[in-house]
């Protein structure tokens, strides 16, 4: 009796540390940065709440600001403390990649001045601010991080892509343009597939589907002028896939 007295209790202790584990960290500040609510974020910063607690993905309230554009609610979390060098688990993106991401110039500009350094990359696959911003397309989000000194030709680490490289793939004329401006070099080349093309060609897809999917050497130069069905294509703000054929296999960003 006693024994099973016994393993009950353990059994009910060791449930009890399982879901104490899996409970979400508290961040009610990031909530209601995720919410763009400026009133509750107020409240909870009187109340002495930590402007820093992040979400379970690492997300704290200046990521959320960052990626929403609230400048308001960016420059009164920084005043009150909040970290902009802090990173999300996975890929370890500040705030200022997603600012960057958004192509929000005033956003960039407030958090460099806040400390926040232009050139960090990503963890995943080291992409810089400008990498994002130049995918975004904003040529006055290019001109704020250029205006920091960050290298224009910087190189992401999974297979050696540049910014000039990653507008190329979307078609941003103006992108493109702020970054030629900007001493980025045209010589630079990478493979570029089509990716629809390719899954067609695969097995088991029916006999007679085009397999156009050879990739041939692309100049970021040759990707000033795209065609209009592409110039269709990325104006709803969709990406392309860039191939890089290189030294350490294929990678692919959609």
């Amino acid at each position: 009796m006693r024994k099973e007295r016994s393993r009950n209790v353990l059994g009910i202790l060791c449930a009890a540390l399982l879901v104490s584990g899996s409970v979400a960290p508290e961040s009610p500040v990031a909530d209601a940065a995720m919410r763009d609510d400026l009133g509750t974020i107020q409240a909870l910063l009187r109340q002495g709440a930590d402007v820093n607690a992040a979400q379970g993905d690492g997300m704290t309230a200046l990521h959320w600001a960052a990626e929403h554009g609230a400048l308001d609610i960016a420059q009164m979390l920084i005043y009150a403390g909040g970290s902009v060098e802090a990173v999300t688990r996975i890929g370890a993106y500040t705030p200022l990649h997603l600012a960057s991401k958004a192509g929000n110039a005033s956003m960039i500009r407030a958090l460099i001045d806040a400390g926040s350094d232009p050139a960090q990359g990503t963890a995943s696959a080291g992409a810089t601010p400008l990498h994002f911003a130049a995918a975004s397309g904003n040529a006055e989000a290019i001109s704020a991080l250029l205006d920091y000194g960050v290298e224009v030709d910087a190189r992401e680490t999974k297979a050696g892509q540049t910014p000039l490289i990653f507008a190329a793939s979307l078609g941003r004329i103006e992108a493109i343009n702020a970054l030629v401006e900007g001493g980025a070099d045209l010589a630079v080349t990478t493979e570029v597939v089509d990716m629809v093309a390719l899954e067609a060609s695969r097995p088991g897809r029916r006999r007679g589907s085009s397999n156009r999917a050879a990739a041939q050497p692309q100049t970021a130069q040759a990707a000033q002028e795209p065609s209009k069905e592409e110039d269709d294509e990325c104006a709803d703000g969709g990406r392309g896939s860039v191939v890089s054929v290189e030294v350490g296999g294929t990678t692919v960003y959609s």
